[in-house]
């Protein structure tokens, strides 16, 4: 299970129903993608255009140990690749930031919609996680309003508080505090 619809969050669930898994995307939004729409002024700075994964987080001083894993798994390069094999070139520009050779981020959240709806995974939209429950450590399950949704394993994809007027309130890191972890902002 995926908790936001988000770009994070929709590459996670296409990624994971790819390599077989059965995939329910919850998203409190009426829309997936609502902050990707807005970002850049409308353009959608993708990325950087460093391919060499060190000298990308060398951007990142407090959280490049952190970042190295994912980055290195999935960096720069694969996510070219991604967008142009799903017929949306990028193209660099000044500082090596990438855009959609379009020029439009809805045309990123296009790409995005249409990967997890090849790949099959389910959607709820409107479904607002009110609480987290684990057992053990691990989560078992997330409420929605009056259902409940349990899953093997689970994502947290929910983003920061950067633009809540897009639903960007910070509502992973409440649950994740709630659950004893530590979170530094």
């Amino acid at each position: 299970m995926v908790i936001g619809g988000g770009p994070a969050g929709m590459m996670a669930a296409g990624r994971a129903s790819e390599r077989g898994k059965s995939v329910l995307l919850l998203e409190k939004n009426k829309t997936l993608g609502k902050k990707l729409d807005a970002t850049g002024g409308g353009r959608c700075n993708i990325t950087n255009a460093e391919y060499d994964v060190h000298e990308f987080l060398k951007h990142y001083s407090t959280a490049k140990n952190y970042l190295y894993s994912p980055f290195s798994r999935f960096g720069v390069k694969n996510t070219f690749e991604f967008f142009e094999s799903h017929g949306l070139p990028l193209v660099i520009e000044a500082r090596k930031r990438a855009f959609p050779n379009t020029q439009k981020a809805t045309d990123v959240s296009r790409v995005m919609k249409q990967y997890i709806a090849d790949n099959r995974v389910t959607i709820k939209m409107g479904a607002a996680v009110g609480r987290i429950t684990a057992l053990g450590g691990k989560i078992t399950s997330v409420s929605c309003g009056s259902a409940q949704y349990t899953a093997d394993n689970f994502i947290i994809a929910t983003g920061g508080y950067s633009r809540p007027e897009t639903g960007s309130t910070g509502d992973g890191f409440k649950w994740l505090k709630n659950l004893g972890h530590t979170v530094a902002p």
